[in-house]
């Protein structure tokens, strides 16, 4: 036995829908659905092609970006010494005219092995 709520829905009959008869096309209607298609096809394919437009140009603006990026890194690691008339200017080639290496060292860590 059903519960008590859906009794009614069992003894009742259900009302019959009412329904719209299905709409058969028009002779000749037939020739605008492929120009209607031809037509959205078409926009479908302009819609596309603005978006790989704008996919590009943001592509362009990023590397553009990333460009302007580096050279300011590049930039602001640059050394001093890229401006001398030593030739170089490649990172990593050492000068004749560099600082870094005159004279000898402070002091000798061998000299200091085995004291402790």
């Amino acid at each position: 036995p059903p519960p008590p709520r859906f009794a009614d829905l069992h003894e009742k009959e259900r009302p019959k829908l009412q329904l719209a008869p299905r709409t058969i096309p028009v002779e000749g209607g037939g020739a605008e659905y492929p120009q209607q298609q031809r037509e959205l096809d078409m926009e479908a394919k302009k819609r596309e092609l603005a978006r790989m437009q704008r996919r590009e140009n943001k592509a362009k603006k990023e590397r553009a970006n990333m460009e302007k990026k580096r050279a300011i890194l590049e930039s602001a690691f640059a050394s001093d010494d890229d401006d001398d008339d030593d030739g170089g200017g490649s990172i990593g080639a050492s000068s004749s005219s560099s600082d870094w290496f005159e004279g000898d060292a402070a002091f000798d860590t061998s000299d200091d092995e085995g004291l402790l």
